[in-house]
């Protein structure tokens, strides 16, 4: 008793030091007696991840005082009290003996980002038969920081190009990383959208898996369209990232092959029984996936007038954006206007059986020229004017729209200027409408603009007067429901 009555003396004047009572470290909390103590002092738990219980951190807790203590209670106070919680604790007896030992663990569970803080108060008072008690209280600073996860999706968006209906791309490789300060839980990154079936997962490292910090995974893709057009699709990476799910947009489009090439092909006229010069007729690939060409074929009623001479199209693959060419040429049997068609066939989406008209007219040979004025013998004969292709008579006239009849400065081989002469009857239907218009321009291009009436005759001539060394030009057609007669 006089040893109590002598430490409360010590403990008011502050003048006493008890014996045997042991050091006080530097960063311990220390309270007023019962003397108890923590170590550590405080702790911060980190960056720990929200709605995540971090590993348990156990501070030990000292009598120092030399008589027996109990502990009273032990409570979190502050701003963010409820995010801390004892997983352990062995500092709960009464009567606790003098510069003795205790444990109390303790747990961070953030409950969103940010900075939290408590402090964790341990109370305790002198034991009996004290004729005084003490109740003290020793607060322990604690501190962390809930954090979300970070991620980072590469590329976006993810792009395959153009790819051929019907065939598997090359794979399309999405990398996801885990950009945070802990660990990232990734659940899926499937596909979504209207046109989702159309891509598959090859390969993924990615769902289901926990990424460390600063860690990555893939996830591979590939395309398979089954029709043309661009698709929409887009990858939902779901994670427990802030902002899951993120959208990685899907840029690909399903192509095909497209044909095209000039409609019609005309030849110059042609002597009876002569072979013209080739004409090449070029084939394009206007569509986005390559063309299979598979046959070239000439048909019709003059088709043995024509003949393919060369050509680099059948059973060939022509890229996208790329050509082929068929070299053809004229060989007229008979006089008179002749037609076939050309037909390329091919896998081509918009026109598989491409055909393109084929014409052009025989002409006999010009008989021989008079000898000169007086029948002299020794004259020397006329040649006969001719026009070159672009001013040939077309081998049809539109029943509605606009036929060139002569190009703007047209002439003959012989240099002179062709002149034409276009009739055609009726002028009007029999409900009065007009058939069609003769169109001259000063460049001495010639047009008729047709109206729609089936029954048109339409009557050209061509002319160019004489020159030297040349005889008059002088040619004609009759065209009956557009057709050359």
């Amino acid at each position: 008793m006089t040893r109590m009555r002598t430490l409360m003396t010590s403990v008011v004047t502050g003048t006493v030091t008890i014996a045997g009572l042991a050091a006080i470290s530097p960063g311990q909390a220390v309270d007023l007696p019962p003397y108890t103590k923590a170590i550590p002092a405080s702790h911060d738990f980190g960056s720990q991840k929200v709605g995540v219980q971090s590993t348990s951190f156990e501070f030990l807790i000292g009598n120092d005082y030399g008589f027996p203590i109990d502990f009273t209670t032990n409570a979190f106070i502050g701003p963010d009290a409820t995010d801390f919680k004892i997983t352990a604790n062995s500092c709960t007896s009464n009567n606790f003996g003098e510069f003795s030992y205790c444990r109390i663990s303790v747990a961070f569970t953030p409950s969103s980002p940010g900075p939290k803080s408590a402090t964790l108060n341990v109370k305790s008072q002198n034991a009996p038969p004290a004729p005084n008690y003490y109740e003290r209280t020793m607060p322990i600073p604690l501190s962390g920081t809930g954090v979300l996860p970070q991620v980072s999706v590469s590329p976006n968006p993810l792009d395959f190009g153009g790819q051929p209906v019907g065939t598997d791309s090359v794979e399309q490789i999405l990398t996801v990383a885990n950009t945070g300060a802990v660990p990232l839980e990734i659940a899926s990154s499937d596909v979504t959208g209207p046109d989702a079936g159309e891509f598959q997962i090859i390969y993924d490292a990615c769902g289901g898996s926990t990424l460390p910090v600063a860690g990555t995974c893939e996830v591979w893709y590939t395309f398979w369209p089954t029709s043309a057009g661009t698709k929409s699709a887009q990858v939902d990476v779901v994670s427990d990232a802030e902002g899951s799910p993120h959208i990685v947009p899907i840029s690909a489009t399903g192509t095909v092959p497209e044909v095209a090439a000039d409609p019609t092909v005309t030849f110059a006229d042609q002597e009876v029984g002569s072979t013209s010069s080739a004409k090449t007729i070029t084939v394009s690939n206007t569509g986005g996936a390559p063309l299979e060409v598979f046959d070239t074929s000439l048909s019709g009623t003059d088709s043995n007038s024509f003949a393919i001479t060369s050509q680099t199209c059948t059973a060939a693959t022509v890229p996208a954006g790329g050509t082929c060419e068929v070299n053809l040429t004229f060989t007229p049997s008979t006089a008179g206007p002749k037609s076939a068609d050309l037909t390329v066939v091919s896998d081509a989406a918009n026109s598989p059986n491409l055909s393109i008209a084929v014409q052009g007219a025989g002409i006999s040979s010009p008989p021989p020229v008079s000898p000169g004025a007086g029948g002299d013998p020794t004259a020397t004969a006329l040649q006969q004017q001719t026009s070159p292709q672009s001013s040939a008579l077309p081998a049809r006239i539109k029943r509605k729209g606009l036929t060139v009849i002569v190009p703007a400065a047209a002439a003959t081989n012989a240099g002179q200027p062709i002149s034409a002469t276009v009739k055609a009857t009726p002028k009007r239907t029999p409900k009065g409408t007009k058939t069609h218009k003769v169109i001259r321009k000063k460049s001495g291009k010639v047009a008729i603009r047709t109206y729609g009436y089936k029954k048109l005759r339409v009557e050209v001539s061509l002319s160019a007067p004489a020159t030297t060394g040349y005889a008059p030009y002088a040619v004609r057609a009759t065209y009956v429901k557009g057709k050359r007669r």
